[in-house]
């Protein structure tokens, strides 16, 4: 439950992104979702699986422990600072016991040349988490400490970037998948090719 000002803020503003996927959600008084934020009880985490699988047609299924009925999972985080201001980025944990894609959706407050509050959305294949087996580990998205996107890996040895992993849109985010976004990769990159030769 997040009760504290700033928390209840950025609740809103991940709600706000998929609101109108929520069957009545545009219809929704925003006095009543920023109270409901203020007391803790705008559930966005199960809003926003809700939302993606009206979107995508896939049932949501806590049952077996997924959020949605093709096992993938649906997160949201928002950017911190951390090893005393010279880090950016957002954390993604709760991975441990997952089996399938993360469908993520991430808010950068310091934002970019854009303004501030920018959204990015992913969907990161297993391969990139089942290292993870206890509740302690996480993914980080990486941005710079101005809040620009962090999408070139500063270290060789750092191959786990995932902003390869990067989709444009909430809507694509919901109905894609990671082998369905490998292959749009791939068309582009041979495109390329076709290009330079």
């Amino acid at each position: 439950m997040s009760t504290i000002k700033s928390a209840t803020e950025q609740e809103i503003l991940h709600f706000e992104q998929f609101r109108r996927y929520i069957p009545g959600g545009e219809s929704m008084d925003p006095k009543t979702v920023t109270l409901l934020a203020e007391l803790g009880g705008l559930q966005v985490s199960t809003l926003m699986e809700l939302a993606v699988a009206n979107l995508s047609g896939w049932f949501h299924d806590s049952q077996k422990g997924w959020d949605i009925r093709d096992g993938s999972e649906v997160k949201y985080a928002t950017c911190r600072g951390h090893s005393r201001g010279k880090s950016y980025g957002a954390n993604i944990s709760g991975l441990h016991n997952k089996t399938g894609d993360l469908r993520v959706q991430i808010l950068n407050r310091r934002g970019n040349h854009l303004g501030p509050n920018q959204f990015y959305w992913f969907i990161i294949p297993r391969c990139e988490y089942e290292h993870i087996t206890t509740d302690r580990g996480n993914l980080e998205i990486p941005f710079s400490p101005d809040g620009t996107p962090n999408r070139i890996a500063r270290r060789q040895d750092n191959v786990n970037n995932l902003w390869t992993y990067e989709v444009p849109t909430f809507e694509r985010m919901a109905i894609s998948n990671s082998l369905r976004e490998r292959d749009i990769r791939l068309q582009h990159v041979n495109t390329l090719f076709e290009v330079v030769a």
